[in-house]
């Protein structure tokens, strides 16, 4: 049987006729993950071509990537995509998926403008009047709000936690296992006997030769493995067992901050 000429031409005028667009969505917390929130974002970005005649040509995820970096390999891949003219359109759930920080969003917004490509966010339809951009800068900045203060709080939480409790964060140091929270009692560090002996040994060691090369080759002889399971001890690490206070009872938490330089770069400074 003999496709139907007329039928086909009009399928592709229709198709050359429709927008070429891609789909871009974020989660950053194996919670959001776990709770289906990029299938819904995906669905409902779908429906949304659909309704306004997009054509999909590609799909950008960004799986468990935090939004207050732009360096996320999908979000990466749709920039370089963008200019190779993939696409027409980025439909973005709302501005927080694109990035948290309004200077970001501001950033990949003008880039993709300037390339021609219309972005557009389901939940704030915006264009280019002044209303608008000031409510996306809005949206911008109250999304850095809310991850401003959940820092905050989370940082506050673990301080009570280090000063109350004890233990905060739960990998130990070597020659410990943590013992997971329960409803009796609170997470701790019980001795790992095996580790214990290497760190008994260590400590022989380097009291006896006064090098920590000497004794990382001394634990290579002897075939001591380290906690990965690698026979290469690293100066750094050796350094660690010798200078952790922790073996002798003590434990420190938020000892160091990061601080940011004149150059913009940032660095952990002990306070």
């Amino acid at each position: 049987m003999l496709p139907n000429l007329r039928f086909c031409a009009i399928v592709q005028i229709r198709l050359k006729s429709m927008r070429k667009a891609a789909i871009y969505a974020r989660v950053s917390t194996e919670k959001q993950e776990k709770e289906k929130t990029i299938e819904s974002q995906i669905e409902e970005l779908r429906k949304f071509c659909e309704r306004n005649g997009f054509l999909i040509v590609r799909e950008y995820v960004d799986d468990g990537w935090s939004g207050e970096t732009l360096a996320r390999p999908a979000l990466d891949q749709l920039r370089d995509d963008a200019s190779r003219k993939l696409f027409e359109v980025v439909c973005i759930h709302s501005p927080d998926r694109l990035a948290r920080k309004f200077i970001y969003q501001g950033l990949v917004i003008e880039e993709l403008k300037k390339k021609g490509i219309e972005v557009i966010f389901l939940n704030r339809p915006i264009s280019d009047t002044p209303k608008d951009q000031l409510l996306l800068g809005v949206q911008g900045l109250i999304a850095e709000y809310e991850k401003a203060k959940i820092l905050e709080r989370t940082r506050r939480g673990r301080i009570h936690k280090a000063r109350e409790k004890g233990i905060v964060g739960s990998v130990p140091p070597y020659g410990y296992n943590y013992i997971k929270k329960s409803r009796e009692r609170e997470g701790y560090y019980e001795i790992n006997e095996k580790e214990a002996e290497v760190v008994k040994l260590i400590f022989e060691l380097y009291l006896k030769l006064q090098s920590l090369h000497q004794v990382k080759k001394e634990l290579y002889k002897r075939g001591i493995r380290t906690r990965k399971g690698s026979l290469i001890w690293a100066d750094s690490t050796i350094h660690r067992v010798l200078t952790n206070e922790a073996y002798i009872g003590r434990g420190y938490y938020n000892r160091t901050q990061s601080v940011e330089t004149e150059t913009g770069k940032k660095y952990r400074k002990k306070v």
